[in-house]
């Protein structure tokens, strides 16, 4: 039986579904839905499997293991995770370690207040995985200098600026301490800068945020 997440729902035909599911053990697949299979709401932790049909993988049978109950900005943070994860992630490859990232971060986000915390977190070790991870390093010297100032451009890294991002702050974030005075908002700049720069198209989950 597999393990798996609903991140996007799309009817099909007149009562059948497609959805594309976040399998721990396959990555990202479509699978199609039908009567009397329920439909399946978005951030639960399902298991179930499907087999294969002439067009899309057929679900046969699914069991809901754990629902989050995401609220308001909660809600809306995790829709941005499953946007992020559908531009993000190849079809059909297994990824555990993001899988279990997501998971964690829907956990810390039905328990914490900091729902920005666990945004920032996500954000950053998502690009990590796919191999897209920003170079904490000064464009010219190597390491960036706790005095230096410096712009971010995603093609290049940091270029050192007069008025731009403290070498301090840089420092911090490269080792995920988004506590230090500063970090998540510049965290939250760069990272932006990082993702857009990576993907294809806006992100309309953003928007809400």
């Amino acid at each position: 039986m597999r393990e798996w997440f609903v991140l996007r729902r799309q009817p099909v035909a007149e009562r059948d579904w497609l959805l594309d599911v976040f399998s721990k053990n396959q990555g990202v697949t479509q699978v199609r839905l039908s009567p009397p299979t329920r439909l399946i709401d978005l951030h639960q932790r399902c298991q179930g499997d499907w087999r294969p049909d002439k067009d899309w993988p057929r679900l046969k049978g699914a069991e809901v293991l754990e629902t989050f109950l995401l609220t308001d900005e909660t809600l809306v943070c995790a829709l941005y995770l499953d946007e992020l994860l559908l531009n993000f992630l190849p079809s059909g490859e297994p990824v555990p370690e993001v899988y279990q990232l997501y998971l964690n971060t829907l956990q810390g986000l039905q328990r914490s207040p900091r729902a920005d915390v666990w945004l920032r977190v996500f954000e950053y070790q998502l690009l990590q995985y796919m191999g897209l991870g920003i170079n904490w390093l000064d464009s010219d010297v190597g390491p960036v200098q706790t005095d230096c100032n410096y712009t971010f451009v995603p093609s290049s890294g940091f270029i050192r600026s007069d008025n731009g991002i403290a070498g301090d702050i840089l420092h911090a974030i490269g080792d995920a301490a988004f506590s230090y005075p500063g970090a998540l908002k510049v965290a939250r700049q760069v990272l932006r800068q990082a993702i857009d720069a990576a993907i294809r198209r806006p992100l309309i989950s953003r928007e809400l945020l």
